[in-house]
Order: structure tokens, then sequence, then C-alpha cells
């Protein structure tokens, strides 16, 4: 079985990314800013979880030890964080290189490249990133993560209809994200991205049209 390291492995994604990984006997790594406690929701028995920052590096090699694969499930919407998104991308590949990682696998979002947005301009660049990279790297695109859509509609009322997305939150994508990247070709894409959502009334979300599906016209 392959050992590997699932940075941020304490999200939505990476938390499912994670259970697979143990189902199936592989030994995990957990790599994230804020590691949980033993009982916590985002902790798993069987995995090793280290603290590590990848927009410094902090931490990154020690996680990285012995790894086969690294999934980058790693999220980042505001500040700091979604300014060195790409950034940090560079830096995990870069570590993983020097750790002898032969395969690196991210999450990102269908039509990140076709938005204007910082956030989807982040996600587009790290794309990039892994592109350039000279080790084996696959980027699987899914629809909006479920992370993202709670931000956006806890100013509105679409919060019911974005739970129900097939985004990389959502468990199929989740089980997508580990059943087929880690080892078949590159190109796997998600479902269209709707250009707006809506409620189970039937009433248009105005937060879905405040932040525009990338590529919606």
């Amino acid at each position: 079985m392959a050992r590997i390291c699932v940075a941020g492995g304490t999200g939505e994604a990476g938390r499912e990314v994670v259970r697979q990984a143990l189902d199936q006997g592989h030994a995990v790594a957990v790599l994230s800013r804020n590691p949980p406690l033993p009982g916590a929701r985002e902790y798993y028995d069987g995995a090793a979880y280290f603290r590590a920052d990848v927009t410094t590096g902090k931490g990154v090699p020690e996680a990285l030890a012995g790894a086969d694969v690294v999934v980058d499930c790693l999220e980042a919407r505001t500040g700091k964080a979604l300014r060195h998104y790409a950034a940090g991308g560079a830096v995990l590949l870069g570590e993983a290189a020097a750790a002898g990682v032969a395969r690196a696998v991210q999450l990102s979002i269908v039509n990140c490249d076709q938005s204007t947005l910082a956030y989807y301009r982040s996600k587009a660049d790290k794309e990039r990133v892994y592109e350039r990279s000279a080790l084996d790297t696959r980027t699987v695109r899914a629809t909006h993560s479920t992370a993202c859509w709670r931000g956006v509609s806890a100013r509105g009322p679409a919060l019911a209809s974005c739970r129900r997305s097939k985004g990389p939150g959502s468990r199929r994508s989740r089980r997508r994200m580990w059943r087929r990247p880690c080892w078949k070709p590159h190109g796997e894409r998600g479902p269209a991205v709707p250009t707006r959502c809506r409620q189970s009334e039937g009433r248009k979300s105005w937060a879905w049209d405040r932040w525009p599906a990338p590529g919606s016209g």
C-alpha cells in the first residue's frame, strides 16, 4: 500500500480523501495549519497529523517524508491565504520533489480560468503552477466547493441547494477525488457549473447572482 500525504486533510474534501485512503489500507499523513485533537470531527484514528504551513514551508518536509503521493485539498478564500495560494502550491510541490514524492494531485474548480474574481484566479494560477512542475501532477476540476458556497450563502437564502451541489465538498466529488486522480490520466473534469443557484421553492438566489459561476457569461 502507498503512503499518502493529504494537504488540507481537515477540510470538507480532504477529510473524505483521508477516510477513504485509510479504509483502503493506505498510510495517511495529514498536513494542516491547525491539526485536530483526537475526538474532533476532523480527526481520523490511524492518520498521522502534522502542523505545517505551505505559505512558509514550515513543517512541510516532515509531513511529506516517505510519501508516495501528495493530494492537495488546500483551500483559501480571503486575505493572506488567498494571496499566497498559488505560491503555496509551488512550495508544496518543491518540498514534495525534494522528498522524492512520485505524484501530486490537486483539487480545482471548473472554468476557474474564465473568471476575473480573485478566488477563481487563485485556482487558475495554482493550476499553472502544477502544469509547470517537474513532478507527475494531476488536476481534478469539479464545481464549487461546499466551503465556498457556505460562505456566500450565509448572506442569502441559497444554503439548502448549495449543500446539494456536486462540488468538491460533496460526497460524490470527494469520492472521485480519491478513486480516480491518483492513478488515472490527466483531464478528469467535474460536472458543468449551473449559471445560477435556485432554492427548492424555485425562488432565485441573490447570493449566486453576486458570485457568478466562472464562464457563465
